[in-house]
């Protein structure tokens, strides 16, 4: 699964189901109820060994350039297409 930071946060301090993601605040529980309401995993006892073992941190999705250098390849992309000239097919006689 992919969490934002902010609901990563979120599971980290037990607001959220780590198994199935739901909210434990909608409920009006307090953080690691013993259960999750919905799917009744035990957020209590198995939530923060689960997060410590399956937690890799923050990875950035997307392209590993950054915006000057993706305006740039896109520059050069207009630019090679303006300076290929049309291609003349000869009629048949």
């Amino acid at each position: 699964m992919i969490y934002s930071e902010e609901d990563a946060e979120r599971i980290r301090a037990g607001y959220c189901c780590i198994h199935c993601g739901e909210s434990q605040v909608d409920k009006g529980t307090c953080p690691f109820p013993e259960n999750c309401w919905l799917c009744k995993f035990p957020m209590r006892d198995k939530q923060l060994e689960r997060y410590e073992t399956e937690w890799v941190g923050h990875v950035r999705l997307g392209p590993s350039s950054n915006l000057e250098e993706e305006l740039a390849a896109l520059e050069e992309i207009d630019a090679r297409r303006k300076r290929v000239s049309s291609i003349a097919v000869p009629r048949a006689l």
